[in-house]
């Protein structure tokens, strides 16, 4: 990624009749050979800017010089597109550009002005294919910061198609809104209209317009998929075809009910699938109320570690939950997590640890790849809340203590309101809202359009239940429930990305009724039955083989470093291109591993390992498993000083 943010030289392009086939852009950012460039900055607003009163209408052929040919709502004024340097690394050619577009208006008259930052894949012959339209989530995540790992993860849809990315209004590489904290954007109007989703679906059309582009098979992936459905009210003309993976559903009630319960449905599945010592439901009531029974006591004015621990774990258990969508690995660790905390004495929280651990650790996103205040302004004025958005914080904060207080107090079990909800309900703090209107609510109308609504079965972010209400909207959409994944699966990576690739190709090529053809097992869908700490409690499986307790730990400890860069006992797995470098790796006390190991999805697993100098063990083995999602692992090599060549079945 680049971090070069404003320094890049931006072109000048020349006159229509003289413009050249599309230019080359590279990992080294190569410069198109066109006119000379110029220094420039980010785009900032520009306000007070004058706008003219007439559109210049102006038909273009792919891969030239466009110019604004939409006179949306806005009022949208004549404009060229200003050719820049790229400014993400790909190496796919594309070509890059700015797009002027108003911000707000009074009395008619567009006032200000931001730019529309967009990536189109670029043919060095001129030729025209199909265009892929790819809206990312958020709101306020970056479109062009998702290109590259589309292209990988959709590489046969992307055969036959170029991919164009926008950043929408706010969002990545265009004008970002002028906005300190969480306020809300124009910090000076709070006008809920100029930064809409129904005013970015607008921009996204005067784009299409200054390339010249008709028609494009529209990809909109979570809140994304939300924006795909107000682009389809607005421009219906625009769209060739509609895919919506794990499109938001921005209506009904406000409370998350369905995302808890398909966490629990999730938890519950991968347990069905594999036998877990316990209900991990069950388990967090347990947890849950132990935790609050048994606060430690501290002095008020300086709270202990104890105390501090205390708090930060009754946050976050409703927090891991609420994650199983995003990261289904929780949902195969966390039954044997919460059973060793729950029903071992002494309770053992190592594996609570390292999950809550590892969900910590992520990193915020620059403002480039997810702008909060994007994410703040949109989804606090469309998303459904249980308060005005036109009321003052101290009205908003009355009316959902109101709202609150009528729910039943089991409402959110195994949880207590306050657990689920969160201490802090979002937008409650953000100033009053003016004109705020959901794009589309249960009047809208929505168009008759080729449509494949995707959704994976352990998604708690945009739960299946959900996704069913959006695929209805649209007669004859082909709704697709995939298994065992989570949060937008036509973009996750792992052993099923390949399934789901040719599942959107199909339907893009209208090769018959889009089908799930991979409806196989996966390590991450199948719970962890439980976490030995000894070789005396490892559970095995299929026949007997020397050394079966040692060769499944073994082979338990590799399938763990695919999912954990921290071992559970200790030690660490790090990562590079599906290689993992494996360095004193505990999955079990006192069998700690080190080596590399390989996950392809078409070629399995194979990992080489030796046992470390802390284990009373040694030995230095290959394990291979043939093909992906198997549970069958061949093992080869030396244990304790004899030689092993064992098929082992792992659970």
């Amino acid at each position: 990624m680049d971090d070069a943010v404003g320094d890049d030289g931006s072109l000048n392009e020349p006159a229509l009749d003289d413009a050249p086939s599309p230019a080359v852009d590279s990992d080294a950012d190569t410069a198109p050979d066109l006119a000379t460039a110029r220094r420039r900055r980010v785009p900032r607003l520009r306000i007070g800017r004058r706008s003219g009163t007439s559109l210049l209408l102006f038909a273009v052929l792919a891969g030239s010089v466009g110019v604004l040919a939409s006179a949306g709502p806005m009022g949208a004024t004549a404009t060229r597109i200003e050719w820049v340097r790229c400014r993400r690394p790909s190496k796919t050619p594309r070509r890059c550009g700015d797009l002027a577009r108003p911000f707000g208006s009074s009395g008619g008259a567009a006032h200000e002005s931001v730019q529309i930052y967009f990536e189109l894949d670029a043919r060095r012959n001129g030729t025209r294919r199909p265009v892929m339209l790819l809206v990312q989530g958020g709101p306020g995540g970056s479109s062009t910061a998702i290109g590259e790992p589309a292209r990988s993860a959709l590489s046969q849809t992307l055969r036959g198609e170029d991919l164009l990315t926008i950043d929408l209004r706010g969002s990545g590489f265009s004008t970002p809104f002028p906005c300190t904290g969480g306020t809300l954007c124009p910090a000076a109007t709070n006008d809920a209209r100029w930064f809409s989703t129904a005013v970015s679906a607008d921009d996204v059309a005067a784009v299409l317009d200054a390339l010249g582009i008709d028609q494009v098979d529209l990809y909109g992936v979570s809140y994304g998929g939300y924006f795909a459905q107000v682009f389809a009210t607005r421009h219906s003309d625009r769209i060739r075809s509609l895919v919506l993976d794990s499109p938001a559903y921005w209506e009904g009630t406000p409370w998350p009910d369905a995302r808890l319960a398909a966490a629990l449905g999730a938890l519950r599945d991968a347990c069905r699938r594999s036998k877990c010592a316990s209900d991990p439901v069950a388990d967090i009531r347990s947890l849950m109320a132990s935790l609050n029974s048994d606060e430690p006591a501290s002095d008020a004015s300086s709270p202990s570690f104890a105390v501090l621990r205390h708090d930060f774990v009754i946050r976050a258990i409703p927090d891991l939950v609420r994650f199983i969508g995003r990261a289904p690995s929780l949902a195969r660790d966390m039954p044997a997590a919460l059973d060793a905390a729950v029903h071992r004495t002494p309770p053992d929280f190592d594996p609570l640890d390292r999950l809550i651990g590892t969900r910590s650790a992520g990193s915020a996103s620059p403002p480039y790849v997810l702008s909060d205040s994007t994410l703040d302004a949109v989804a606090c004025a469309e998303s459904p809340m249980p308060f005005d958005p036109a009321a003052t914080p101290a009205q908003k904060s009355e009316q959902l203590d109101v709202a609150r207080s009528a729910l039943a107090p089991d409402r959110f079990d195994p949880f207590t309101i306050s657990e689920w909800l969160g201490f802090n309900y979002p937008c409650v703090a953000e100033p009053a809202l003016r004109a705020v209107r959901a794009p589309i609510d249960a009047r809208t109308a929505f168009p008759n359009v080729r449509t494949l609504v995707l959704v994976g079965s352990d998604d708690t972010v945009t739960p299946p239940s959900d996704v069913r209400s959006v695929a209805a909207r649209f007669s004859g959409a082909h709704l697709v429930v995939v298994p065992g994944l989570g949060h937008a699966p036509g973009l996750s990576p792992g052993e099923l990305q390949p399934c789901t690739d040719r599942l959107i190709a199909d339907f893009m090529a209208e090769r018959g009724t889009p089908r799930w053809r991979c409806d196989r097992a996966l390590f991450a869908s199948r719970a962890v039955p439980e976490l030995p700490d000894k070789l005396g409690d490892v559970v095995t499986a299929g026949p007997a083989v020397r050394d079966g307790a040692l060769v499944t730990a073994l082979a338990e400890s590799v399938l763990d470093a695919r999912l954990h860069p921290l071992g559970l006992r200790g030690g660490e797995a790090r990562y590079s291109d599906g290689n993992a470098s494996l360095y004193e790796y505990e999955w079990m006390a006192a069998l700690p591993i080190n080596g590399t190991a390989t996950f392809r999805a078409a070629t399995g697993i194979r990992a080489d390992i030796s046992i470390g100098l802390a284990s009373a063990h040694t030995g230095k083995v290959r394990l291979v498993w043939a093909a992906w999602g198997t549970a069958t692992v061949q093992v080869d090599g030396t244990l304790d000083g004899a030689p092993i060549h064992e098929r082992v079945t792992v659970l």
